[in-house]
């Protein structure tokens, strides 16, 4: 009896096995995702991994390997790291073993940042599945399209700043110049950055809070921000890129809308990216991070030619930001075309960088 009982149960696992060695692979599902798609310069990025187990068996061994991004930085900690990650020979790989119960779900994070303005891609990943007597195991493979864009820092040239903080003040004061007292379109909310005169005392004590009011402008103030990229060296265009990234963030502080040109080879969600139509707010500064972020470091037109295209669409009241490599002599009747077209004085911004600069 007890003898049959044993051939029974023998039976009954070298059929689970032979189950398992066709089904358990078919039955796992992956899925990993960032936490966001644009970020800063070693700002701690998350990958959530969630593994499921759809079927009735328990998968006892899972080994999830998967290749991570040249350049990558983990941010956990050195037993954390030394357990869960491989060095490889240009990068490293995540290397997690668990099991998952049945209709179970399992979830895994990571973290990690990365030092350099790039676009970073997961490629492929393994998991090894192993069965019930730990006697094989069963690979599947895929390619994951997770990616996370880091978008330039900020220019620290002071010659630029200098240059740039000049422009800006005289801008200001421009507008401030011309905003027209006597028509009132609307109201908003009080923002610390208005002058006192704009604020309506009516509107205010009717809200409970502080309203300043929205008037017409007998000339509004626009920027026009010009990247041009021919001639520069790979660490010329990196600064080039930071310059770009400071003027538009110090634009979206005073609230001057502006508009984007390049001639440089960038690129956004939907492809090749030349130029955005002027804008303000989040989106349109995390549109334009995006593309720097994605950017390389060479030319796709000439600069005479952007500057033909920036003249096509030229628009009343617009004041000119050029960000350029070193420019020379034969560059000249360009930059005095572009200061004809430019409302106020031309702001000539160079980024000249240093080797290995990203």
């Amino acid at each position: 009896m007890i003898i049959a009982v044993v051939l029974v149960l023998i039976a009954l696992v070298v059929y689970l096995e032979l189950i398992w060695s066709k089904r358990s692979v078919g039955h796992l599902r992956y899925k990993s995702s960032y936490d966001r798609i644009l970020a800063e310069p070693e700002e701690v990025i998350t990958q959530t991994t969630y593994v499921a187990n759809t079927w009735i068996l328990p998968m006892m061994y899972v080994r999830i390997f998967e290749n991570l991004p040249a350049g990558i930085k983990i941010e956990e900690s050195p037993e954390w790291i030394a357990q869960n990650t491989n060095a490889l020979l240009f990068n490293m790989a995540s290397n997690f073993k668990l099991y998952v119960l049945p209709h179970g779900k399992a979830k895994l994070q990571m973290h990690f940042s990365f030092d350099k303005r790039g676009e970073y891609e997961q490629n492929e990943y393994k998991i090894e599945i192993g069965d019930l007597l730990g006697i094989q195991s069963y690979v599947k493979s895929g390619q994951s399209r997770e990616r996370v864009v880091i978008m330039p820092r900020n220019t620290e040239d002071p010659v630029a700043l200098e240059a740039l903080g000049g422009f800006l003040g005289d801008l200001s004061v421009r507008r401030f110049i011309f905003e027209d007292p006597v028509l009132t379109m609307g109201f908003r909310e009080y923002t610390g950055r208005e002058p006192m005169k704009s604020i309506s005392w009516t509107k205010t004590a009717q809200a409970g809070q502080l309203y300043v009011k929205q008037y017409d402008h007998t000339m509004e103030v626009k920027a026009t921000v010009v990247l041009n990229t021919e001639n520069g060296t790979d660490s010329d265009l990196e600064e080039c890129f930071k310059i770009v990234r400071t003027v538009c963030e110090k634009l979206e502080k005073m609230h001057v809308v502006y508009e984007f040109f390049t001639n440089g080879a960038l690129r956004g969600p939907l492809g090749e990216f030349k130029w955005m139509e002027e804008g303000l707010g989040n989106n349109h500064f995390r549109t334009l991070m995006y593309a720097l972020g994605c950017a390389e470091t060479k030319s796709i037109g000439t600069f005479a030619d952007l500057q033909a295209r920036c003249r096509k669409r030229k628009k009343s009241g617009t004041s000119y930001i050029l960000v350029t490599p070193p420019l020379t002599a034969q560059d000249q009747p360009i930059v005095d075309s572009f200061r004809e077209m430019s409302e106020h004085e031309l702001c000539i911004l160079t980024g000249e960088g240093r080797e290995e600069e990203k």
